[in-house]
């Protein structure tokens, strides 16, 4: 077991981070479709909902598009103009 654990890259534990999220934003919109709210917390609750289905869904997409090593210079960007 310890030699698995051990052959869990980066990459991996990463990918699983996504999965959780997405599935835990699934989870969460799956139990409000079946408990009631009372009408007092409907605007409370839409507001939390947003705030954490637009987070998951920016931290995805940050993931998979992002671009964490940055812009390299290129040979045409060291001559002068």
């Amino acid at each position: 077991m310890i030699d698995k654990l051990k052959s869990i890259t980066q990459a991996d534990t990463r990918r699983w981070i996504a999965i959780l999220s997405v599935v835990f934003v699934f989870s969460i919109l799956s139990l409000l479709c079946f408990k009631d709210i009372p009408e007092n917390n409907i605007q409370l609750v839409s507001n939390i909902l947003s705030l954490v289905i637009g987070a998951s869904i920016a931290n995805v997409y940050g993931f998979y598009f992002g671009d964490s090593e940055g812009k390299k210079p290129d040979a045409d960007d060291t001559e002068p103009a």
